[in-house]
């Protein structure tokens, strides 16, 4: 896999699965000097999923530290079906292949704090989907998606089109990250949030004005 980079930093691009673990030392009180604690964790890590790890920052204007890693999709399909998917273009094939990356990206979840990229969110929104639906669907489609900072939630930041398709946040950014989908199932749509490890599904009804 070819590993993308913005700013410095690892970052997801167009059909990686970027999970990153927030270090959980950070800003405790410890005896032991930042390097040598970023790189204890580093190493936990590696050990625990037996895979590499980098180090990025995930908060935007101050420091959030944290480790991240690229999971390998288990399908050469894998950047069809998710270019396909944020081309707001039907997918019907290969939808078992979404539920095999869920479960690659829950195995991190034993970590406290997690944050994910945008293609690593979209897989776990269709997950919901799938399990609110009870059943897999025979076509899936997204009709929207955007992310929205935590940290102005509740604030006017003007008009969200919501049946755009927006690129997902910086790798810098997605600690103050909620991702919003909207995705259709079978004709029947739902709006999905994935908040770190967070997932939320609910059917919404389709306006005559959409």
């Amino acid at each position: 896999m070819q590993i993308e980079k913005h700013g410095g930093q690892l970052s997801e691009g167009p059909a990686g699965i970027l999970v990153c673990i927030v270090d959980d030392s950070y800003g405790k009180p410890n005896d032991l000097d930042e390097t040598v604690l970023y790189d204890e964790f580093k190493t936990e890590l590696e050990e625990e999923f037996e895979q590499s790890f980098e180090e990025v920052d995930v908060a935007p204007g101050y420091s959030v530290p944290a480790f991240a890693t690229l999971i390998q999709a288990i399908t050469d399909y894998w950047p069809y079906l998710i270019a396909t998917f944020f081309l707001a273009k039907p997918v019907s094939e290969n939808l078992d292949v979404w539920i095999s990356i869920a479960k690659s990206i829950r195995k991190y979840f034993v970590r406290s704090d997690i944050v994910l990229g945008r293609n690593a969110a979209a897989v776990l929104a269709l997950e919901a989907v799938i399990v609110e639906l009870g059943e897999m669907p025979k076509s899936i489609m997204c009709n929207g998606y955007y992310w929205t900072d935590i940290r102005f939630e509740g604030e006017e930041l003007g008009e969200i089109d919501k049946k755009s398709i927006q690129d997902g946040p910086r790798t810098e950014y997605l600690c103050m990250a909620k991702q919003i989908f909207r995705i259709e199932a079978d004709g029947i749509n739902f709006e999905v949030s994935v908040e770190g490890k967070s997932v939320s599904a609910k059917r919404i009804k389709q306006s005559s004005s959409e």
